[in-house]
């Protein structure tokens, strides 16, 4: 009833006028290798770093005062995330070209919403990569510990290993339980209809939803995260928190990328999780999507631990290893 009084307001997604390779559902298809995954992640990720280290060893910040200080600091890695989620996104769309799209066979992806065009394009990004930049820089920034501090010590990388993967499943806990409690009680689900006023997403709709969403998903959560991870003791500086932050929305864009590939969410830890069978692929998001409100499963957006310790994961349909052609394998573009 709620979609389809969106529909009506003229809210529902147009579709693509592209028109990628087309595969029935029982087709193999490719698998997108982690590595090629941690390398691009990495590579933007660490970007803002080396900018900020290089202008610190040239002595720039000693020229400015302290507040312009930090401005230049939140720069930096604002156009550096915003430089990083275009090349990812660029780079999962030149995967589509070749692989298509999962449900293909009977739906076309879906398009920008009716009347959003600014707002997606836009503001969203704007909006959004600016709360998703001053999460880390706001409690954690500290001018007297330059990133060559951390990132020369190997026990730093060590510990990165771990921390991404701590960090990710203790962000998909409370995203979880919230976005569990936004589909299961109906007075929240007026904050959660506009994202799901997609049955087919794109990359761009990763982030379309309700203001309150928005603001939970880019502050309230790793919020909760960052404090969760403090509290069990576990040290995590800035910059480790950044790279962090970079797996995070790597894996929200694949999410909603669509892409009919078998795609798994980066994590670090994600051997120990395909032990469990709680690894997070493309399609599991996908199919979230697809059903709604009362009928979905698949809440977690990192991983599918959670979903798995409460029974609310729902079955694959593309994405089965049978239906994997291993023998094609697909590295995402780092340029």
């Amino acid at each position: 009833m709620h979609e389809n009084a969106l529909q009506r307001a003229g809210h529902a997604p147009v579709t693509e006028r592209r028109s990628p390779p087309i595969f029935s559902k029982d087709t193999r298809m490719p698998h997108i290798s982690e590595w090629s995954q941690h390398r691009i992640i990495l590579l933007y990720g660490m970007m803002p770093l080396t900018v900020v280290q290089l202008l610190l060893a040239v002595g720039f910040f000693s020229t400015i005062a302290q507040c312009l200080h930090h401005t230049v600091v939140f720069l930096i890695y604002y156009v550096s995330y915003l430089i990083s989620m275009k090349r990812q996104g660029r780079a999962f769309k030149a995967v589509a070209s070749q692989a298509g799209y999962l449900d293909g066979d009977a739906f076309a992806r879906d398009g920008l919403p009716r009347g959003s065009r600014f707002k997606v394009l836009v503001v969203i990004p704007m909006v959004f990569g600016t709360m998703r930049v001053a999460m880390p820089l706001l409690p954690a920034y500290n001018s007297h510990e330059p990133p060559l501090h951390y990132i020369t010590r190997p026990g730093w990388w060590v510990s990165l290993y771990f921390t991404v993967s701590i960090y990710c499943l203790v962000l998909d806990f409370w995203y979880y339980v919230a976005h569990r409690a936004l589909h299961e009680f109906q007075p929240l689900w007026r904050f959660h209809r506009t994202h799901h006023t997609t049955k087919h997403p794109n990359m761009r709709l990763a982030a379309y939803a309700d203001v309150e969403q928005e603001l939970f998903d880019a502050v309230g959560a790793p919020l909760l995260a960052y404090a969760s991870v403090r509290a069990a003791g576990i040290p995590l500086d800035l910059y480790s928190w950044w790279i962090c932050l970079q797996y995070v929305s790597h894996t929200e864009i694949m999410g909603h990328s669509g892409l009919r590939a078998y795609l798994r969410a980066p994590l670090t830890l994600s051997w120990l999780l395909r032990i469990i069978n709680a690894e997070l692929v493309v399609e599991d998001h996908d199919l979230h999507h697809r059903h709604g409100w009362r009928q979905a499963h698949n809440y977690g957006k990192q991983s599918r631990l959670w979903d798995r310790i409460f029974n609310t994961c729902d079955r694959r349909i593309e994405a089965v290893p049978e239906n994997v052609d291993w023998d094609w394998k697909i590295d995402l573009a780092l340029f």
